[in-house]
């Protein structure tokens, strides 16, 4: 099948969306579909020739428009995307975010089949953390109408089903796909002390790791609180966190004395092999992942939470939250541990059993290494590829029934 894919941000910016653009695109043509991903000019030309395989440029400042001048550069952009259309024959359209690109292309409905992947604070909200475009009622309002255009809605999550169904969606409208992992990219080569040795990590003690932006809904600001009460308790460990604003809870932690317990890191860019493959996270992160006895995850709200799929991967023991996204991948004591979101003492107490018990670490670390398998980025490829087949196979037939 011919697959167009529009996105509203692409590499070498990276998040979870443009990780997931890049790998179920590649995957998509291994399949045997020709697939043309559009992409904002500005990131088309940040990458080198070796890299714009399948990539198709947006006319320049082509959302920039749409927010400035919307009734004019709403109708311009539309434009744009019919005519590709018209030229190019695509079976099926998949669309990145709710807002901007999903709300240009809602022209395509009934010409084609389309496909919207909704993603973060398009489709998520809480006033508590002040997060999400839906707080604003007349966003809320746009994104309901966006996302009623589409013949499929892909959550990544139950709990986005769920932000889908409360916009006025039918269940039956939405298909759950999870995102994917490298899985081959978090094989260990070698041992956790060869590793730790590279990395100047302690030999003897636990090891915890936190990976991922410093933002409010992370929780990264009850890391010092939870690592105060395990020193308390007497438990020896090294927690390194990770990540862009990680370096913001350094003085809380200088404060509590844990400056031996907790180390934060800046973020760890990506890996581009030497020819014309990106691989995601960067080898030096995945070490770190590859090192780590615990990944510890303190958030208040994702859409998924890859990285702990991405924790599993690499053989570490996760404790997670109830909240969501984050309990849509790791299920209490079946892949992993799971405490109140924002609960201190609930965090901690998860946390200390798998310090106190290496055997409930390795046994979590085996059963989080077989539950990963299931979200490689072939299985997740294959999933959008039964999607599409089906709407276009319903588009054709709809097309060819007598008026």
């Amino acid at each position: 099948m011919k697959i167009a894919i529009l996105t509203a941000s692409f590499l070498p910016k990276v998040g979870g969306a443009q990780v997931f653009v890049y790998n179920a695109a590649r995957q998509l043509a291994v399949s045997g579909n020709e697939v043309h991903v559009y992409v904002p000019a500005e990131n088309y030309a940040a990458l080198g020739p070796q890299f714009r395989d399948m990539l198709k440029p947006l006319p320049r400042k082509f959302y920039g428009i749409v927010r400035r001048i919307p009734v004019l550069g709403l109708y311009w952009a539309q434009r744009y995307l019919l005519r590709r259309q018209a030229a190019e024959g695509y079976d099926v359209w998949l669309v990145i975010f709710t807002f901007p690109s999903g709300y240009v292309a809602t022209c395509l409905k009934g010409r084609v089949p389309i496909v919207l992947r909704a993603s973060g604070e398009d489709i998520q909200k809480s006033v508590d953390l002040d997060y999400g475009l839906r707080l604003d009622p007349s966003e809320e309002a746009r994104i309901s109408r966006t996302i009623q255009s589409y013949d499929k809605l892909a959550a990544l999550t139950k709990s986005v089903r769920t932000d889908f169904m409360d916009l006025g969606v039918s269940d039956e409208a939405i298909e759950i796909i999870p995102n994917g992992v490298d899985l081959d990219w978090f094989l260990a080569d070698r041992d956790k002390a060869e590793i730790r040795t590279e990395l100047g990590w302690p030999q003897d003690r636990p090891v915890i790791l936190t990976t991922g932006r410093n933002h409010r809904k992370k929780g990264y600001d009850l890391i010092p609180a939870i690592a105060e009460k395990l020193r308390d308790r007497g438990l020896l460990f090294r927690w390194y966190v990770v990540g862009t604003g990680a370096d913001r809870i350094d003085d809380e932690v200088r404060s509590r004395g844990l400056t031996d317990f907790v180390i934060t890191y800046e973020e760890v860019g990506v890996a581009q092999s030497p020819g014309r493959e990106w691989h995601f996270p960067d080898r030096s992160l995945v070490s770190m992942y590859q090192a780590a006895d615990i990944y510890a995850f303190p958030s208040l709200m994702e859409t998924f939470g890859m990285v702990q799929l991405e924790a599993m991967a690499a053989g570490a023991a996760v404790v997670s939250t109830d909240a969501p996204g984050c309990r849509d991948v790791v299920i209490h004591e079946q892949n992993g541990l799971q405490a109140h979101a924002g609960d201190v003492d609930s965090f901690t107490v998860q946390l200390g059993r798998l310090l106190e018990d290496s055997a409930l670490r390795e046994d979590l670390s085996a059963k989080g290494k077989a539950w990963v398998q299931d979200y490689s980025w072939s299985n997740v490829a294959n999933q959008y590829e039964a999607v599409f087949t089906a709407l276009i196979n319903d588009h054709r037939s709809a097309g060819s029934s007598p008026n």
